[in-house]
This record gives C-alpha cells, structure tokens and sequence, in this order.
C-alpha cells in the first residue's frame, strides 16, 4: 500500500463542512487563495486540505511545505494531522513557522550558507545588546543613540535585502545615516565571528542559498509539491520572495488569510502580497469562508459594517447561524477612574448574574499604558487577573543565564551568551577586563572566548581576572566533557550543578526570599518541561545535540506560544495581543480619537485603514458580548483634557449597538437605586482616602501658579480625596481641568 493512502476516516473530514469549506478542501490541487474571515473555521479546513492531498491526491507527507506564524499552531495542526495518518511518518512533513522551517534548512545546508554548523539565534534582546556594545566601542552615548531605533534599522535594511555600505563608498550623507550605517557593519562583523543569525537572517540567508545555488534550489523544488501558509495577510516582502523560490512550475500553492485582519505593517507585513495574490501566481482559484462559528449576528454586523469603510479590500460579509445576540453596549464615562470602575463592575455582574467565568471576560487596549486603570480596580475587588504579553517564562533572568550556558556549551563564540555569563556567578572580571576583550577580538577578529583565552595566555589581564576567566573556560569545557550521552533533562541539571547557578541564586534568596523562590523554581521548571520535551523527529537525542536542538526550539519561539496556564481570572491585553483568541466577553476600553484609532491629523490612509481593521479584530474577538467604553476626559501630566469618541463609533451601523448609562448596563434599577454614576464615583474615593490637606488650602476665587500653565483663578472644585478636580481659568490658556493632588499649584498672595 502506498504510503500516501494510510489515512484514516477521510470521509469524516468533510462531515459538518458548509459549502465554501468543502469546496476549499476538496479542490483538486492548484494555486489558491482561501479569504477565511474571523472564526470562519480555517485552522479545520487547512488540516483538512492537507490530509485529503495525502489520502486522495497521492501527496507524500514529506511533499508537503506549511507554513504557520506560531509553534503552537504548527503543534496543533501536527496533532489534528496524526489523528488521520495510520502509519504514516508525518514527521517528514515540512510545518512550522517561517523562521522555524528557514532554521531546519539552515542546518542542513550550513556550508552553502556559510554558517557553522552550531550556528546560535540571536532574540530582540541579544540584538538590543550587540547594538550597545558597538557603540560603547564607538564613544556614542547609549542614552541620545536610542540602539532600538539602530535594530529597527538593521532589521528594516535586512527586510529590503540592502547590505551594509562600506564607509568608504558611504560619501557625504547624514551623520546619523552614516552611523546607522556603520553600526550595521560592525553588527554583522560580530554576527560572523560569533556564528549567530538573527531571525531576519534565517530567511535572508535561506534566499541566499536558493538564489545561490541552482542544484539545492532545484532540489527543493522537486521536493515540495504542495506549500501552503496560514495567515498570509501578515507574510512580508521577504517572506514571499522565499515562496516565490520554493514554488516550481509543478507544484501548487495555497495561502489562507483575511485582509481584514491584517494589523501588522509595523512589523513589515505587506498586505499588497494577499491583495495582489492573484497577479503574482498563474491561475488562482478564489474561495471565501464568511460563516462566522463563533460570535452573534449583531457583533458581525456591526463589524462588517465598520469594515466596509476601508477601500482596500476583497469585498466580504461575516454571517452565522447562531442567533441575532445583544446589540453591542457603548458606555461613557466621565473619567478613566469611572471606566475601569464600570468595566469592573460589569465583569462582576457577568460572573455573578450571568454565570460567566472571569477567563471568559477580556479587556481589549489599544495601548499598554491604558492597563493600569484596570489592574487597580482588579485588585481593588480582589479579583485575580493575567496581562497577557506580560513578562514571558523565557525572558525572565534565571532562565536566559541557564540558557546562556547552554548557549555557549554549544557554540563557545557566541558573544552573546558569553557576556551574559562569564560573571554570572560573579568571577571578579570587571568591565575594564571585559574592555580589554574587547579591544583584543576587535583588532584580531576573535570571539570574546577566544580573546579570553588570548588575554590570559600573554598576560594582558589583571591575575584577579585572568583567574576568573580561566575559570569561565574550565567551567564550559568540564559540562562539554560530561554532557555526552546524557537525556536532556540531566543536561540541564548538569549545566546547573557544574555553574552553581542553584548556589547562585539561593544565596540571592536569603536576601530576596520572594523572588528568588520563584527563580529556582523557574530552573526546575525548565527542567520538568524539557524531560518532556518531544524531538520533532521523535528520535532520541542525548547530549550536545539534545541540547542544540532544544536551544533552537525555545529560541524560535512565537508570541503565541506561551501555555495558559492561568487559574480562572481575567484577560488584559492590547489588541495585537488578542488576535487568534476569542472570549464570551469582551470589553473594548479607550475608545477615543488618538486611541482608536491611534492616528494623527497627517496619518495617511493606509495607517487610518490599518487603525480600523484593528477595531474590527477586536470586535470579533467576542462570542456573546461586546462592550465598548471611552472617557468624556483622560488625565494627561496631571491634568484633565477633554476628548472625543472615536470616529469609529459613527461607522457601526447603529441598529447593532446601543448606548447605556452606568446603572442600566451593570443590571441596576435605576428607579430603586438612587446612587448615580458620579456618587458612586465619589463613593470610591472615599473609601480610598480623605482629601489631602495640601488641597484643602485651595479655595473657590484664589489665584494660583501652575508649573505649564502659568497664572489663573480657581473657577470650581468638586471631587472627593485625590480625585479632587480644581477648574481654573488661566490667563493664557482659557479654562482647565486639573488635579491638585498630582500637580503643585503655587498660591499667589493677595
């Protein structure tokens, strides 16, 4: 039997599949562009598409290119995919994420890509870090520099395929320009030296390799006959370029995404590549998913109905057979404060009156500052809450030092790692020794290992130091020398045991009880996850090579990939955050001009429509209900300035949302209850605190000072504790809103 035909239970693939899904499944293989519009199922109609490939088109698994922009949906479209194969060693199939898939080509052919074979993946942070040391190198103050913007152009450079200039070919240009420039040239001077590749590198250089070399391209060509990538509103130029050198004349290509969902040109995603898709490959088959599986009538409606407003778009319309729903809820607020009291509130009368989990209650920000707010009146109410995209497992101290050793265990020119850990725990070498170094790989083109062992040799360092680095060095070839042969998970623990990272950060708990704990328990953590840790091969690796290839998989992961592992509390996120995700209950807060959409008076069209496909992916993030909340006014460096609700709201087709006041919205009837929006606002900062006596001093008719603003006269005051508003009319200024308590206002006598 051939291997292609081991499928199991293809006939339920199609059961419980509309119309426009089957049709997409069951083509016969060609170039095609699947518009799969929010909750319209596409994750089941790809897996679906690939498993009838194998079963009815004869498509080999190993045929097979997929591409996704997450592990943890590459993962899951590998578990949906066995549950069909019988037999079959899907493990030959090529799926996972662009950097992933560039990684593991990388490895095979790291000779045409001249890279060492143990090359290391540098993260933002190892970039942000190289960055620094070069301008350290340069006598450029790190603080006006601002090395993110130098990454962001390194990478930017890199997405357009530009090489760095040699300055001598520069001419005469602008400074900044020319120091961006040679920055860039020092960069991938270090990256070379190192043996690392960050992960726009992955790509540029797998392109370089296909462009390079006819016989590994045509190789590649022969081999897979069908590729197909999800999400592919989000893929950028170079991205596409590298589909463009996959794909032959034979074989065939498929891409799944939604324009409507595209909120990442930041990020260099090109929504040209879905929109013109049609144009860049030979007779595409159009197919468009628009029943919606997850959300109500009414939410659809009122996002297609805001969304009709771009221009830039395939022409679409999200339906469901779930119900018509609630109508959205559109909430004012007087303030921030009363915003997050509402929200808050509400998401108690959902749990208690409505039986609704609190994990099923989002609020959605377009802005990570408009999070405090919120968190405050979380805690306040002793109700336990998660801020998703917060500080992620494998960023935090404890594990990037563990994973530095194992870094340099694999790969000892790897600056980075090396930097990170040669003090860690302390060896008494001090930043003069670590300049030293410096200067000695700079002149001689070495790793700073191999400086060390430079400098230690002709004695060029300190003895104090000298010690300590020989130390260093003894410590990485002693777990290189033991580790052989050895499961993951007593490699890890070797690595631990030899560094004394355990006796490191115990002595660091004697003084940080609270923290340390959880760092230690961070390090047994990573041990438990990598005793179970699957190989993508399901082979059993040992040693230097379980743990390269373990290092590669934690280096590659996505945003998307972190487990929730949270007990029942509620979600906090941007926007960008919740794409993918779905809840009953979602609260859109901010909702003002210059939040949402975040956009100035020049912000061209193309930004605008951006804006307002990101209010669109956050309306149908919601299942069963959607609310929408904004501030009549929003403090600013102590002061209140009015604002207006967002343009967006006048896009919504108004059948299908409805505005409501604090009491009708939160349950509350308003003919028995007598307390309204602004006492129980009052309320809450009394029960928080008494007014200050610096504000008492402030009186109706006094002239005062202020720190911007300049002189004035006290018109009003009304508020209670530090939420006391002082309306003063200054002189140059006309008339303002302001806080006593978070501004010093200067009493003019007389």
């Amino acid at each position: 039997m051939r291997e292609s035909q081991s499928v199991n239970g293809v006939g339920d693939l199609l059961a419980d599949l509309n119309e426009q899904q089957i049709d997409a499944v069951t083509s016969s293989p060609c170039n095609m562009l699947i518009f799969a519009g929010a909750g319209s199922g596409k994750t089941r109609v790809l897996v679906s598409r690939i498993i009838y490939l194998m079963a009815v088109h004869g498509i080999y698994p190993s045929s097979i290119f997929a591409v996704t922009f997450t592990n943890k949906a590459a993962n899951e479209m590998k578990s949906r995919i066995y549950k069909y194969a019988n037999n079959m060693n899907i493990n030959s199939m090529w799926i996972g994420t662009f950097h992933g898939l560039c990684n593991k080509f990388l490895r095979m052919h790291f000779r045409a890509a001249g890279l060492p074979r143990d090359f290391s993946i540098l993260d933002p942070t190892d970039q942000l870090n190289i960055v620094k040391r070069i301008l350290k190198e340069y006598s450029v103050d790190n603080v006006n520099s601002k090395p993110k913007e130098f990454v962001s152009y390194i990478n930017n450079e890199k997405e357009h395929e530009n090489l760095p200039i040699p300055s001598d070919d520069f001419g005469d240009s602008d400074r900044n320009l020319w120091l961006m420039n040679q920055v860039y040239c020092r960069y991938e001077e270090l990256c070379k030296v190192s043996g690392s590749v960050d992960f726009t590198e992955l790509i540029l250089r797998t392109i370089k390799v296909l462009e390079q070399n006819d016989d590994i391209r045509l190789s590649v060509n022969s081999c897979f006959r069908e590729i197909l990538v999800d999400e592919f509103q989000d893929t950028n130029n170079l991205q596409m370029k590298l589909l463009k050198l996959l794909k032959s004349d034979d074989s065939h290509i498929t891409v799944v995404g939604d324009d409507d969902q595209a909120i990442y040109s930041w990020r260099g995603a090109n929504l040209a590549n879905i929109l013109n898709f049609e144009h860049s490959f030979s007779s595409v088959k159009i197919i468009k998913l628009e029943q919606n599986y997850r959300s109500t009538q009414n939410i659809l409606n009122a996002a297609n109905s805001l969304i009709e407003s771009n221009e830039n778009r395939h022409s679409k319309s999200m339906w469901t057979s779930c119900g018509p729903g609630d109508p959205l809820k559109v909430y004012q607020a007087e303030d921030a404060g009363t915003e997050a009291e509402f929200v808050v509130n509400k998401i108690i009368n959902l749990v208690n009156e409505h039986k609704e989990k609190f994990s099923e209650c989002a609020v959605l920000y377009r802005n990570n500052f408009l999070s405090l707010n919120f968190e405050t009146e979380l805690r306040k109410n002793n109700i336990d809450y998660v801020v998703i995209g917060g500080h992620k497992f494998y960023e935090r101290q404890e594990i990037k030092d563990l994973m530095a050793y194992m870094r340099i265990v694999i790969n000892p020119f790897d600056d980075q790692a090396f930097l990170r850990v040669v003090n860690i725990p302390p060896r008494k070498i001090g930043n003069k020794t670590l300049t030293i170094l410096y200067q000695i790989a700079s002149e001689k083109n070495l790793s700073l290992f191999t400086a060390a062992e430079y400098a230690c040799n002709n004695n060029i360092v300190p003895s104090v130091a000298a010690k300590g680095l020989r130390s260093f060095a003894m410590t990485v070839l002693k777990i290189q020398e033991e580790i052989d042969k050895l499961p993951l998970d007593e490699c890890i623990k070797l690595i631990i045991s030899i560094t004394c990272l355990n006796d490191y950060y115990h002595e660091i708990e004697l003084k940080e009880r609270d923290v340390a704990h959880s760092r230690t328990s961070n390090m047994e953590e990573l041990i438990n996850n990598s005793a179970e840790y699957i190989f993508g091969d399901e082979t059993e690796h040992t040693g230097m090579d379980a743990v390269s290839l373990y290092l590669q998989s934690i280096s590659l992961a996505t945003d998307g990939d972190d487990e929730d592992t949270v007990k029942d509390s509620v979600r906090l996120m941007t926007i960008h955050g919740a794409k993918g995700l779905e809840f009953d209950n979602v609260f859109i807060v901010g909702f003002e001009d210059g939040l949402l959409p975040s956009v100035r008076e020049d912000s061209s069209l193309d930004q605008i429509e951006e804006e307002r496909r990101l209010c669109y992916v956050a309306i149908t993030r919601a299942r069963k209900r959607c609310f929408i909340t904004y501030a009549k006014s929003r403090m600013k460096y102590g002061v209140y300035q009015k604002t207006s609700v967002s343009r967006f709201l006048d896009e919504i087709n108004s059948d299908n949302y409805r505005k409501v006041g604090y009491q009708e919205c939160l349950g509350v009837d308003s003919e028995k209850s007598s307390v309204s929006q602004d006492v129980a606002s009052a309320t809450k900062f009394k029960n928080i605190i008494g007014i200050p006596s610096e504000i008492k001093n402030y009186t109706v008719g006094m002239r005062i000072v202020h720190d911007v603003w300049g002189e004035g006269i006290i018109l009003k005051m009304d508020g209670i504790g530090t939420g006391v508003r002082a309306y003063i009319n200054f002189e140059k200024y006309g008339e303002k809103c302001i806080l006593p308590a978070f501004c010093k206002l200067k009493i003019l006598e007389g």
